[in-house]
C-alpha cells in the first residue's frame, strides 16, 4: 500500500490534510470515476479511483501505478498537465518517498510511506 496526502486546501480537517491510501495495483485519478465493467477485479486486486476536482483537471488526469514497491505516474494525455516535484511529465515517471504530484496548481499529493506486504486496511 502506498499513503498520499493530498492538499488542496478544502480537505484540511482538525489541520491534517486528508490520506488516501492506495493498495498495489492502478489508481486513474481525474475528475470522472471510472465504471469497472469486468466485476471491479482487476489482476486479482480491487480496481481503484482516486477522484479530484478543480480547474483544469480531465476526466482521466493521471494513472498511478504501484507495482512491488515501486510507484510510477503516467498522465492520461498531453492535455493533463501533470507534474512530479515541479517538473511536468509527459510519460511514465518513479514517484519517490516524499515525491510531489501536481495534477493542478491548487492539487498536490505528496508520496508519504510505501507498505509492502498485505495491509488490513
Amino acid at each position: 500500500m502506498c499513503v498520499f496526502t493530498l492538499t488542496d486546501g478544502t480537505d484540511v480537517v482538525s489541520g491534517t490534510p486528508k490520506r488516501h491510501r492506495l493498495h498495489p495495483n492502478v489508481t486513474e485519478v481525474g475528475s470522472e470515476r471510472p465504471i469497472n465493467t469486468a466485476g471491479s477485479q482487476q489482476h486479482g486486486h480491487q480496481s481503484q479511483s482516486l477522484q479530484l476536482f478543480g480547474p483544469n483537471v480531465q476526466p482521466r488526469h493521471c494513472v498511478i501505478a504501484h507495482t512491488e514497491g515501486i510507484v510510477t505516474v503516467t498522465p492520461c494525455s498531453g492535455n493533463a498537465e501533470t507534474y512530479v516535484n515541479g517538473q511536468r511529465i509527459y510519460e511514465t515517471t518513479i514517484l519517490q518517498v516524499s515525491g510531489r504530484v501536481e495534477v493542478t496548481p491548487v492539487l498536490t499529493m505528496r508520496l508519504e510511506d510505501i507498505v509492502e506486504g498485505k495491509s488490513s486496511v
